[in-house]
């Protein structure tokens, strides 16, 4: 009996040419089946989150507020956004000399510090626009020649540029930022902080949300790729049919953009190495590499 194939290869060639045809790669059909995925927000939500923003529930209490695994990028609703604190209270001279708190673009260690002691007056707003300017409402808190406290209210719902938090990029070691500081935990206390600040202001806010889409395309992907059988058990033993070949080990590196998840830093294909964190070669589970 004459085998029939499910799916004709002179179809499959036609469609590939015609994708070709329109410049239409993988890279975009993953990003139009990753945005159908979506949850959905209703428009006011969407609105606010494209606008001026929308307020961040107290203490980050909110389940559609999420923070993306390994790079930690923060989204709402699956969506990627940054974090800025509308009300800001400056120092006189800070605010003098217009120097506003930064906007955040992941869990960096000024948020987790927000959330450990719990500051609600810093009222964080989540955003996606890409656009150079933050509303933001304006005070002075400072010390009066007597030396008593004061807060004087300035300008309100008014649009000022923020620069990106220098703590995220720490975090994320965006552009090497890390080279130009110190070691340790005090790592702003030595390095070069020109060209710490040189990094910041240079910062693109829209090429940085690009990158984040990609790296949670890549994510999905990774997640299909991982449903085949390869992909084994917390049981697994080193059999040959959940051993990792040399194709999916360089599919996987290509899927993560040949960048190490612990340090961040790009590498070689030849010198990036795929670890199991039980040190069970069979369990090729993505939670386990």
């Amino acid at each position: 009996m004459k085998h029939t194939p499910l799916v004709d290869g002179d179809i499959l060639n036609f469609f590939d040419n015609t994708l070709n045809a329109l410049n239409i790669t993988d890279e975009h059909i993953h990003g139009f089946m990753y945005d159908l995925d979506l949850p959905a927000l209703d428009k006011l939500t969407r609105d606010k989150l494209a606008g001026d923003g929308l307020e961040v529930a107290k203490n980050f209490d909110d389940d559609n507020f999420e923070i993306m695994e390994f790079e930690q990028f923060l989204t709402y609703g699956k969506r990627f956004v940054v974090l800025y604190i509308k009300d800001q209270y400056l120092r006189k001279n800070k605010y003098l000399r217009g120097e506003l708190k930064p906007f955040h673009i992941c869990w960096c260690q000024a948020l987790q510090d927000a959330k450990a002691q719990h500051r609600y007056e810093d009222r964080y707003v989540m955003t996606y626009n890409t656009g150079e300017n933050f509303k933001v409402n304006l005070y002075v808190r400072d010390i009066d020649g007597a030396g008593r406290p004061y807060t004087q209210k300035k300008e309100q719902n008014v649009y000022r540029k923020l620069r990106v938090c220098q703590s995220c990029l720490h975090h994320l070691n965006w552009q090497n930022f890390r080279k130009y500081c110190a070691g340790g935990v005090n790592w702003w206390r030595g390095g070069d902080p020109q060209k710490r600040l040189q990094i910041a202001v240079n910062f693109d806010l829209a090429e940085y949300l690009s990158n984040a889409k990609n790296a949670a395309q890549r994510k999905a992907a990774q997640d299909t790729l991982y449903s085949h059988p390869v992909s084994g058990t917390g049981q697994s033993t080193t059999k040959k049919e959940y051993v990792l070949t040399p194709e999916i080990k360089e599919e996987l590196k290509k899927l993560v953009g040949y960048t190490c998840e612990m340090c961040h830093k790009p590498f070689e294909a030849k010198n990036l190495q795929i670890h199991h964190k039980n040190h069970n070669e069979g369990d090729n589970r993505r939670e386990n590499l």
